[in-house]
């Protein structure tokens, strides 16, 4: 069994909306030769903008 908090954390994660494994840097895929690092970054770039913008509005107090 993970963490006491693991499942609670994940839970939270998937309700705003927040793409698996943003919060990790690391990945064996990464090595593997001809890896694209831009198109990499640049998904990783798209998945963090949505996250916070999804972020903001689930959190922010309705008028």
């Amino acid at each position: 069994m993970c963490g006491s908090g693991t499942i609670a954390i994940e839970a939270a994660l998937i309700a705003l909306a927040r793409a698996p494994g943003l919060l990790l840097n690391n990945y064996g895929f990464m090595f593997i030769k001809g890896f694209p690092e831009d198109l990499w970054q640049g998904l990783r770039r798209k998945a963090r903008n949505s996250a916070e913008k999804n972020c903001r509005q689930k959190l922010s107090p309705q008028t």
